[in-house]
């Protein structure tokens, strides 16, 4: 029963996300959509931010799992890119909060996953140093990072599947390009 509560607070929060802004969320609010009591929040989470904590951690560990039966990076970025879509007042409403921080952690640790593990997969058989895989992830990782900011302070008006798909002809023909020449420094 409490992760089934647990699951329609988290549900609650993301429709009043999308119906309003960050601040003029209250416990009160969420309680009273749920039909549960103040009790039931606070048993399930400390407070709000709590709350949007553990559904962005929630949504991590998907993209993670679902990361490792994808073929190609660009398949598990659409993948996350689909909560941003189905949620994107709720997005944007964080984005523009106070809870920005927690947004931008949130994406950087996505990417920096998807994109790390596209990086290491380009460099099997190549010898190149751990610490040059990760400068290469990191580099397109706040690259996209800062493309989705851009989107996100536009309004997320522009087609993100463009950017995307943009984003991806750049990296699957650079990376290994990156990697090719960090192996040749070594020689």
């Amino acid at each position: 029963m409490s992760k089934f509560t647990k699951t329609i607070i988290m549900q609650t929060f993301l429709k009043l996300l999308n119906e309003r802004s960050f601040d003029k969320i209250t416990v009160k609010d969420i309680v009273e959509e749920c039909g549960i009591n103040r009790n039931t929040f606070y048993y399930n989470f400390k407070d709000i931010y709590d709350l949007v904590d553990e559904i962005l951690q929630k949504e991590i560990n998907e993209i993670v799992e679902k990361n490792k039966s994808f073929n190609l990076w660009s398949e598990c970025l659409l993948y996350a890119t689909n909560f941003a879509i189905g949620n994107k007042k709720a997005i944007y409403h964080l984005h523009n909060s106070e809870k920005k921080q927690q947004l931008d952690r949130y994406l950087e640790r996505v990417l920096y996953d998807v994109i790390a593990g596209f990086v290491a997969k380009k460099s099997e058989g190549k010898n190149v140093k751990k610490d040059d895989i990760e400068f290469v992830a990191k580099f397109y990782c706040y690259a996209l990072l800062g493309l989705l900011d851009k989107w996100l302070d536009n309004g997320m008006k522009e087609d993100i599947y463009e950017i995307i798909e943009k984003t991806g002809v750049m990296l699957d023909s650079n990376v290994e390009k990156a990697l090719d020449s960090l192996t040749e420094q070594k020689i």
